[in-house]
């Protein structure tokens, strides 16, 4: 399944929101860069990672190389994520495909910083934070934003749940108090779109609602059938972190960084329902919810003239 997860992402044409602009950096750089010093025209920050996938496909002058690597490196870090630490791999895969895996047709190069970084909690669990730390610097230099990612290792091994519930309230509270002093002063108002999700997409929101539903659904859960499980509650305030961004960001910005912390629903979701439902009919009935929303947004991204479901390959196109 992920060996064809990755086929899919791999030789899509002109799917996904960030595609063409991807493209059209290929287009305007017709000679490699300096892997150090150099500036691909039509970016501002693509770290030496980016660069080099670039380099390679100007070598080659085959930009379908670009969504290649990408993707096939995004499915291959995740699947070895999936197979070290989930509890059961099917219930797993299934939450990546309805919650997470037609996002890394968008967010390129973020999807593949959040693979690295969640293909590093072993690190974690092994408290290796040297390791981890490296881990997070790789990211980093893939999509700069994956530093948000360093506290997990924090999180997952000195901090306990009841203190994250606590502490998730108050830097909600305390960030949306400063964020409005801040956005007072004249110099920092044209800042405000990026924290108001109303002034973002719709479908956006939705998404983050699905999230807080299920996020919801993982601590009811945890409270009542993962109390005796450190594990579940480690993994659960990890979770439960990401639901701070959205409402301190707004929708749009808020999930794309929380995007580093709701990953972990990949393994949280399956271990509580190893424990609440004890066999796999059940299980299976359990799921339901997922594929019905898995469905409804395929529904309504249909509706969408740029949307997932008008899916081609690049063949004849590149």
């Amino acid at each position: 399944s992920f060996i064809l997860m990755g086929l899919i992402a791999s030789l899509r044409y002109n799917v996904g929101y960030d595609y063409k602009q991807y493209l059209a950096i290929y287009r305007a750089n017709p000679k490699c860069v300096n892997l150090i010093t150099g500036h691909l025209l039509g970016t501002q920050n693509f770290g030496i990672i980016p660069k080099a996938i670039y380099n390679l496909a100007i070598l080659t002058k085959f930009p379908q190389l670009i969504f290649i690597v990408f993707s096939g490196a995004t499915i291959l870090l995740t699947y070895r994520f999936v197979l070290s630490n989930s509890k059961n791999l099917y219930l797993s895969m299934l939450i990546y495909i309805t919650l997470f895996y037609l996002d890394t047709f968008s967010t390129i190069r973020q999807a593949l910083a959040v693979a690295v970084t969640i293909w590093g909690f072993k690190y974690v669990k092994e408290k290796k934070l040297l390791t981890y730390v490296i881990i997070i610097g790789i990211a980093s230099i893939i999509h700069s934003i994956a530093i948000i990612a360093l506290p997990i290792y924090f999180i997952y091994n000195n901090c306990k749940l009841k203190i994250m519930m606590i502490a998730s309230v108050c830097i909600v509270i305390g960030g949306n108090l400063i964020i409005k002093i801040i956005l007072n002063f004249n110099y920092f108002k044209h800042y405000a779109a990026y924290f108001d999700g109303t002034i973002e997409n719709n479908g956006a929101s939705k998404v983050v609602l699905m999230f807080y539903l299920v996020v919801s659904m993982c601590l009811f859960l945890t409270l009542v059938y993962g109390k005796n499980s450190n594990d579940i509650k480690q993994l659960m305030s990890i979770v439960l972190c990401g639901v701070v961004f959205p409402l301190l960001l707004g929708t749009q910005s808020g999930i794309r960084v929380a995007s580093f912390y709701f990953q972990y629903l990949i393994l949280l979701v399956p271990e509580l329902y190893e424990r609440t439902f004890k066999n796999e009919k059940s299980k299976m009935i359990a799921m339901i919810p997922f594929e019905v929303y898995y469905v409804l947004y395929l529904f309504v991204d249909s509706l969408n003239d740029k949307g997932y479901t008008l899916y081609q390959m690049f063949f004849g196109h590149i």
